[in-house]
């Protein structure tokens, strides 16, 4: 249990890291809500999904071919929301993608049509304003966009759009968010469709200065001097993911501080008898695995050269945890 906790720490940061560096032109924010998002997506299919996907943007995010599909969780990142479902397809990779990259287009304001039935062919064909983004290898790419609705949207109309979003730093003034995430598996492809339906205030999400909106892992000590980036928790499931940088120790001082702290809050530290009393280590990050009362933390500290030393709490209940070794 506890080298299997230990892996798969491991194996979870080389994923984010591996899965965020692949976005390309995909807004910043998208990499924080990747992270979090596949910590939390379900695994089992459910009867009747059609019943449950009701909002558009379910609508839109639902493969009705596929073998199997998620029904839709709530996901509160920094106190907003978003959705997540997944699901697998027999397809192959590029026909998945082209199925979201089309529902993409068709509620794009046509702003491409527009400039050509204006005449205004070679700013059409520029892609100034492509609304639509993709990515794609032979194993893995995305699909993302901003849903502006099935009409046309002028680019007046657009422009006045993209300035209410500038003064209220709310992503629903433009449209809403679109994004799926695919890769290629043994049979056929699997997929992970990210999507919002409302208010998104992106602004309000990433302050510059203090904490996002969220709210601490109960009885883990955030690191000293630190601030939280991101706080992510997945609907009535039993998962967290908390984020904080910038804390006034490094990893070895931040090690002594969460053994004392954990200990301290009645957390039993689980770790190989190999690692002699210390914290494992993988890919230059260190790492407790803690258990209490029925809950499994996990806390891995790293030195961000950009960020400064970075602590990510990830929560879930100790069954929840079993069930995906």
């Amino acid at each position: 249990m506890l080298n299997v906790g230990s892996r798969r720490a491991g194996r979870a940061r080389a994923k984010w890291r591996e899965r965020a560096a692949g976005f390309g032109r995909a807004a910043g924010f998208l990499s924080l809500v990747w992270i979090a998002a596949t910590l939390f997506a379900v695994r089992a299919a459910r009867a009747d999904l059609d019943e449950v996907m009701l909002g558009f943007g379910a609508e839109t995010m639902h493969l009705a071919e596929a073998r199997q599909q998620s029904a839709p969780t709530a996901l509160s990142i920094n106190g907003a929301e978003l959705f997540v479902s997944s699901g697998m397809d027999d397809r192959a990779l590029d026909a998945v993608l082209d199925v979201f990259e089309a529902r993409c287009r068709a509620s794009d304001g046509h702003l491409h049509a527009q400039l050509e039935r204006a005449g205004e062919t070679e700013l059409a064909a520029g892609g100034w304003l492509d609304g639509t983004l993709r990515e794609d290898d032979e194993d893995r790419g995305y699909v993302a966009c901003l849903d502006l609705g099935p009409d046309d949207v002028e680019p007046s109309a657009l422009l006045e759009r993209v300035q209410r979003f500038v003064d209220t730093g709310d992503l629903a003034a433009i449209g809403e968010l679109r994004y799926v995430f695919a890769e290629r598996a043994a049979h056929g492809t699997h997929f992970v469709a990210y999507w919002t339906e409302g208010s998104f205030p992106i602004s309000a999400m990433f302050p510059s200065e203090g904490d996002a909106p969220g709210r601490d892992v109960d009885g883990v000590a955030r690191p000293p001097g630190s601030r939280r980036v991101l706080s992510a928790r997945a609907g009535d499931e039993p998962y967290s993911l908390t984020v904080f940088t910038g804390a006034s120790v490094g990893v070895d001082g931040l090690e002594r501080f969460y053994r004392d702290a954990l200990s301290s809050e009645g957390f039993r530290l689980l770790e190989p008898e190999a690692l002699e009393g210390r914290a494992y280590e993988s890919d230059g990050a260190l790492g407790f695995v803690a258990e209490r009362d029925g809950r499994m933390v996990t806390v891995v500290m790293v030195d961000d050269p950009d960020a400064g030393p970075t602590v990510e709490v990830l929560e879930a209940s100790v069954d929840a945890f079993r069930t995906q070794e």
